[in-house]
C-alpha cells in the first residue's frame, strides 16, 4: 500500500539525518539543478538557494562545495562522526597531498594508520582534533582550500560541542528531539524540490534520481578497507586508471585532486577507447560515487579518465571497494 505520509509528509525528517548531511545533501541538489541550465528549474532554486545558505552559515562553514561541513552547533556525537568519516574518506586525498602513504607529512596526520581515527572516543578526541590541527597548519599550502581549513576547525567544533554539552545548550540535541528553524526551511524547500522535479518529469525516476543522491543523507556502511589508485593526468590526455572486472558489488570513489580542471571517468572496451555518450564527469576538487551503469559497456574492463581542460593538468584518487 502507498503511504500518504511517505509521498507528502517531510521525507527528511529522520532520526540519521543530521544537519550536516542535510546541507550536504541539499547543496549537491543546488548544484546539479543549476549545472542543468532549465529554465523550469528556476524558481526550485530560488527556492533553495536561500534557505541553504542560512543553514550553512549556522553550521559555521559556508564553502559550497560537496564536502563534510561542521560549526559549532554540533553536538559531540555529530562532531565525532564527521570528524571520523572526514579522517576516512579524506585519507588518499591528504596522502597524495603531503607526498604519498610512505611520507612524512602523512605520518605527522596518521602515525598509528586511519584505523586509529575510526575507533576513537571522546576521551582520546582532544589528542586527536589537536594533531590533525597541527598538521594541517603546517601542510595548508599542499592540501589546499577548504580542507586545510576543515581539518583544523575541528579542534574548535570539538571545544565548543564540549561546552555547549556542559551548559545543556545545544542547539541540536543527541536524540534529534529538536531541529533549528534553518533546517526546517532547508527540509521544507527540499520537499519542493523533489515534489516539481517529479511534476517536470512525471514517471521518470531515473531523471529526477539525477539531481538528488540520496545516499548522501545517511552513514554508509564501509565493512572492507578501500585500494587506492592515484594519478596524474596531462591536459586534454586519456590515462587508464584501472583494467578489471566489474560487478554490481563494486564501489568505487573519484576524486579530483586540482582546483582548474574536471575529469571524464568512463568505461571502454580498450586502453585507448575515446569517451562517448556516457560516462560521469567530476568537476574540480570534488568527489563522486560512480554507478556502473553510468560508465558505460558494463563489460568492458578498462576505467579511464580523461582530464577536460585544455590548459591545466589533473591529479585523481580513485577508491575501490569489491
Amino acid at each position: 500500500m502507498i503511504s500518504p505520509d511517505r509521498l507528502f509528509g517531510n521525507l527528511f525528517n529522520d532520526s540519521e539525518i543530521t544537519p550536516v548531511r542535510l546541507a550536504n545533501f541539499a547543496q549537491d541538489a543546488l548544484n546539479k539543478l543549476t549545472a542543468a541550465a532549465n529554465p523550469g528549474f528556476s524558481h526550485i532554486i530560488e527556492q533553495l538557494a536561500a534557505p541553504l545558505t542560512i543553514l550553512q552559515t549556522q553550521l559555521g562553514n559556508v564553502d559550497t562545495s560537496v564536502t563534510q561541513q561542521r560549526g559549532a552547533t554540533l553536538t559531540n556525537d555529530q562532531v565525532i562522526a564527521d570528524f571520523k568519516d572526514t579522517m576516512r574518506t579524506q585519507e588518499g586525498v591528504i596522502a597524495n597531498a603531503v607526498g604519498g602513504f610512505k611520507s612524512a607529512g602523512y605520518l605527522q596526520f596518521y602515525p598509528h594508520g586511519f584505523g586509529e581515527y575510526t575507533t576513537a572516543t571522546k576521551t582520546q578526541m582532544p589528542v586527536l582534533v589537536s594533531r590533525v590541527k597541527t598538521a594541517a597548519t603546517a601542510f595548508a599550502t599542499q592540501l589546499g582550500e577548504p580542507l586545510a581549513t576543515n581539518l583544523k576547525n575541528f579542534e574548535t567544533a570539538w571545544q565548543s560541542s564540549r561546552t555547549a554539552q556542559q551548559q545543556q545548550m545545544g542547539t541540536v540535541g543527541d536524540h534529534r528531539m529538536g531541529r533549528s528553524t534553518a533546517e526546517t526551511n532547508v527540509q521544507l524547500a527540499l520537499i519542493f524540490a523533489v515534489h516539481n522535479v517529479a511534476a517536470i518529469f512525471p514517471g521518470d525516476a531515473a531523471q529526477c534520481s539525477s539531481y538528488f543522491d540520496f545516499s548522501l543523507l545517511f552513514p554508509q556502511a564501509h565493512p572492507h578497507k578501500a585500494t587506492i589508485y592515484n594519478g596524474s593526468i596531462a591536459k586534454n590526455a586519456i590515462a587508464v586508471a584501472l583494467n578489471r572486472s566489474f560487478t554490481d558489488a563494486t564501489q568505487l570513489k573519484f576524486t579530483t585532486v586540482v582546483n582548474n580542471a574536471s575529469l571524464l571517468a568512463y568505461l571502454g572496451a580498450t586502453a585507448d577507447a575515446q569517451p562517448n555518450v556516457t560516462g560521469v564527469k567530476v568537476a574540480a576538487a570534488h568527489s563522486r560515487n560512480l554507478k556502473l551503469s553510468e560508465l558505460g559497456g558494463e563489460t568492458d574492463t578498462f576505467l579511464l579518465i580523461k582530464n577536460m581542460s585544455d590548459v591545466n593538468d589533473a591529479g585523481y584518487i580513485l577508491e575501490v571497494k569489491g
